[in-house]
């Protein structure tokens, strides 16, 4: 029999689904055959119901075999994760960290750090000559009351001034900075320092009648002024480093209000806290412009007087080297507030306060890093006013020096005469300033011309010049003073081989002035001031005529006239008493 695959393969594709139906059939009918068989539910509903309810109440009255299981409190465990962990724990662990904080950290926003004051303010005052003050270019404009026009505001060359100084406490102030932001979540290194921006200063007239009140000082006009008069800066007389730097403007946010308060201060303007220092013939600065012992001057052996300070002045860094060979940086203890006061007048006295401006370090920090958004807002903060300085009291225009002596003379025999006054007398100085001119002119009284009970005005009297500048056609002048000679005192020099040598007594002049006070000038205190302001010795000059006495126009006097001269006054040259 021979197997043929063609038949084969033919039949399974004729027959196959009929195949695959015919087992559907049988399973179709399978189905039927075991409907049939199934038996009904012997079981009724309430039946099932109550078997139900047995098996709730056997499963709530079971007790479970609990020592086969462990029950965690997660709320408690929680709570300690926050707790401090025993050192002893932590040992069985074997760690070395000793977990003293909790996890999570609240959080710290940023506050405000505190503005000190300066302290310990010292006054100076004077008057001077500027040789290069400078009217050309950078002058403040002022606009008059009632014309409302702007007049340029033109300086003279003499110039009265108050320099005012004060210890900035420049490294408590840098500890109160980091103080108030080392715990903050969010820093900015580079302007959590603090950063001098400017000042407030404010001044007060004291006279007889006691104080006229503190009156604001236009700081922005006044470093203007001192830059004229300093000629961008002249050789300064303190390191670098107790000098604050120049610095940079604020720039305007969009927080910064549009029209602000025509009531309000002005805004501060950047300055340096140290005025430069002003130009002046014949003046030497020295402890009168710095803070000693706190912030002493330059050694005289390495000042250069050539040295010239630019307006943006670097901070300077005092390098040091440590252990490990690496630079350090050291803070000054304090930093040097200088102000100049050129508006002042002569014979005026005058006290001083200062408020300081730094830049604001939570300025423009956005709102959610700070605890008080009013801190983002303005650029600056301010201190307290810091107390008040002593007094300074500006020279009179007109001054009294005491420069010679003569003792008392032997009378003459005969009848007294008016013009035979044997006491001593005494020889002096009279220096006036011009302020426009620039001028300081003396005229000195010869000693045996001046005498007790002379009233020291005289009008339109020859002067002697002490400027090197001298830029005046005109050699007369009016001396005004006011002052009486009440007496001259000096002990009169020994003669003889045992004394010689020896300087001679000083002599000491007491004067009265117009209001009644007594004072005394001293010629071993004048001389000096004599001589630097003329850059030449004291010499004795030749006998002139300086007028004729009078009678002063109240009773303080006594009614004393100043004896005449022999010789008769010049016309133009006399002297005129009040």
């Amino acid at each position: 029999m021979r197997f043929n695959k063609d038949s084969l393969k033919n039949f399974i594709v004729d027959h196959t689904e009929k195949v695959i139906f015919g087992f559907f059939v049988l399973g179709f009918l399978f189905m039927i055959w075991g409907g049939f068989s199934l038996k009904p539910l012997s079981i009724t509903t309430s039946q099932f119901e109550d078997s139900i309810k047995r098996g709730r109440q056997k499963l709530d009255a079971s007790m479970p075999d609990v020592a086969h299981y462990t029950s965690i409190d997660y709320e408690k465990e929680a709570d300690l994760s926050a707790k401090p962990i025993s050192p002893k724990a932590l040992s069985l662990l074997e760690l070395n960290t000793d977990f003293r904080h909790p996890i999570a950290q609240p959080q710290v926003k940023r506050t405000q750090p505190p503005v000190l004051t300066v302290t310990e303010l010292q006054v100076s005052s004077g008057v001077g000559f500027s040789p290069d003050i400078r009217n050309d270019v950078g002058s403040p404009s002022r606009t008059g009351q009632n014309s409302g026009k702007t007049q340029q505001l033109k300086l003279n060359p003499g110039v009265r001034w108050v320099v005012v100084t004060a210890l900035i406490p420049n490294l408590e102030q840098e500890k109160k900075f980091y103080e108030t932001f080392k715990n903050s979540d969010v820093k900015y290194p580079e302007s959590d320092r603090p950063s001098y921006y400017s000042y407030y200063i404010e001044r007060e007239e004291i006279t007889s009648a006691g104080s006229q009140g503190w009156k604001p000082l236009d700081v922005k006009e006044s470093v203007i002024i001192n830059r004229r008069y300093s000629n961008g800066g002249g050789a300064e007389v303190v390191e670098q480093e107790f000098l604050t730097a120049q610095p940079t403007p604020v720039a305007s946010s969009a927080k910064d209000p549009a029209q602000p308060d025509a009531n309000a201060r002005p805004v501060p303007v950047p300055v340096p806290m140290a005025m430069h220092l002003m130009n002046l013939s014949k003046h030497q600065w020295g402890a009168d412009c710095a803070h000693l012992p706190e912030i002493p001057l330059i050694a005289i052996a390495s000042r250069n007087d050539e040295m010239t300070m630019d307006d943006e002045l670097g901070t300077q860094v005092m390098p040091a080297e440590d252990a490990g060979h690496e630079k350090v940086q050291q803070i000054p203890t304090y930093k040097l507030f200088r102000f100049f006061d050129t508006r002042v007048e002569g014979g005026k006295k005058y006290r001083y306060r200062v408020k300081l401006v730094l830049r604001n370090p939570n300025y423009n920090v956005k709102s959610e890093y700070v605890e008080n958004e009013s801190m983002t807002v303005n650029p600056f903060i301010e201190g307290d006013w810091s107390q008040a300085s002593p007094i300074a009291e500006v020279p009179h225009d007109t001054r009294l020096y005491c420069i010679g002596f003569r003792g008392e003379r032997s009378p003459q025999g005969g009848a007294p005469k008016l013009d035979d006054y044997a006491g001593p007398s005494g020889q002096l100085l009279i220096l006036k300033f011009d302020e426009i001119k620039g001028l300081e002119i003396s005229k000195r009284l010869n000693k045996d011309n001046t005498l007790p009970g002379m009233v020291l005005n005289f009008y339109n009297t020859d002067f002697d010049n002490l400027s090197d500048d001298f830029r005046d056609q005109s050699s007369v002048a009016n001396f005004i003073t006011n002052d009486v000679i009440l007496d001259f005192s000096s002990k009169t020099k020994q003669s003889g081989t045992l004394f010689r040598g020896l300087p001679t007594p000083p002599v000491r002049t007491l004067l009265m002035s117009k209001d009644g006070s007594i004072f005394v000038q001293a010629e071993d205190k004048d001389k000096p001031e004599v001589y630097l302001k003329s850059n030449k010795p004291v010499i004795e000059s030749t006998p002139s005529n300086y007028g004729r006495g009078g009678q002063m126009d109240d009773d303080r006097s006594g009614g004393r006239q100043t004896p005449k001269r022999n010789t008769k006054p010049t016309s133009g040259d006399h002297g005129i008493f009040e």
